[in-house]
């Protein structure tokens, strides 16, 4: 399967799981297979983040592309940066927070466990 960039749809959304600011989100998942969930480019400016919350059934990878991010990884925080990855599943939780002063940004990949 191949998908064109123009394909890309982009949303701006809101305090997103109770997480302050905005999230700028561009998602493929009209044309991924079902079993994948999500798969997203996601970009969050300073102050902006996304709320705490689980996955159940279904397990979330980040790969963090550019700047650098407060992730609450099921009860304890790590700073993450370019290159790191953060997988959660198995009823785990995660949120994450851009408490730095640059534009911070990550795949985030969601599928069916």
């Amino acid at each position: 399967m191949y998908i064109k960039k123009d394909q890309t749809i982009r949303q701006v959304l809101s305090n997103v799981r109770g997480g302050p600011g905005e999230m700028i989100r561009l998602d493929w998942a009209e044309t991924l297979p079902p079993h994948v969930k999500v798969m997203a480019t996601i970009i969050l400016e300073p102050g902006s983040g996304i709320g705490y919350h689980t996955h159940d059934g279904e397990t979330e990878v980040f790969y963090i592309l550019e700047g650098e991010l407060e992730i609450d990884d099921n009860g304890t925080v790590h700073t993450v940066r370019s290159g790191d990855i953060v997988v959660t599943g198995g009823g785990d939780g995660h949120s994450a927070m851009n408490t730095s002063t640059t534009t911070a940004s990550m795949i985030a990949v969601i599928t069916n466990d």
